[in-house]
């Protein structure tokens, strides 16, 4: 049987530093998931709004969606005010 093989360690010149800091275009998200709204009847409120946007913000920052958790919201429901909103857009973009 052949010796396993370890992998090299790298040397001092090849050592791997972090990239720079984009400077170029970056992605945001805001994912508002609202079902129930104060002036419509219960029977007509959108059943899977919540779970619709919370399954789009768990794409959104998973390897796959790539995208930095602090780049994205979520807000569900009784959160999602226009305050909030506004707020929260603020946020990801500073």
């Amino acid at each position: 049987a052949a010796p396993s093989q370890q992998p090299a360690q790298p040397t001092a010149a090849q050592t791997v530093t972090a990239p720079p800091p984009r400077s170029g275009p970056q992605n945001f998200g805001l994912v508002i998931g609202v079902g129930k709204f104060k002036y419509l009847p219960a029977d007509k409120a959108l059943e899977g709004a919540e779970k619709d946007a919370t399954g789009v913000y768990n794409l959104l920052i998973s390897p796959e969606g790539g995208l930095p958790r602090d780049h994205v919201r979520l807000l569900t429901q009784e959160q999602a005010t226009s305050t909030a909103i506004k707020a929260a857009m603020q946020e990801v973009l500073n």
